[in-house]
């Protein structure tokens, strides 16, 4: 794979990675729909505890994807900025 497409296949990684299609839901939106009820579903509770986890690993793939497709000093400045 050449450098081209390896860049185009990360933005496209990056696109579908950060999807922010969610905001355009009622309940997510600032002046939502979402009510003042606390959530009492454990595995709602449990889904969203996994969130920082799920950050933390999408970090990890995209380090070890660009790792083994950019140079190693771009390697080392995008590992100095995610840090």
């Amino acid at each position: 794979m050449d450098n081209f497409s390896s860049i185009r296949f990360f933005f496209i990684f990056i696109a579908f990675s950060f999807n922010t299609t969610s905001v355009q839901y009622p309940r997510i939106r600032e002046d939502g729909e979402a009510s003042d009820k606390p959530i009492n579903n454990n595995a709602i509770l449990y889904r969203m505890k996994q969130f920082p986890s799920i950050n933390k690993l999408k970090k990890l793939a995209l380090k070890v994807f660009l790792i083994t497709h950019l140079p190693f000093i771009h390697v080392y400045i995008l590992t100095l900025t995610l840090q």
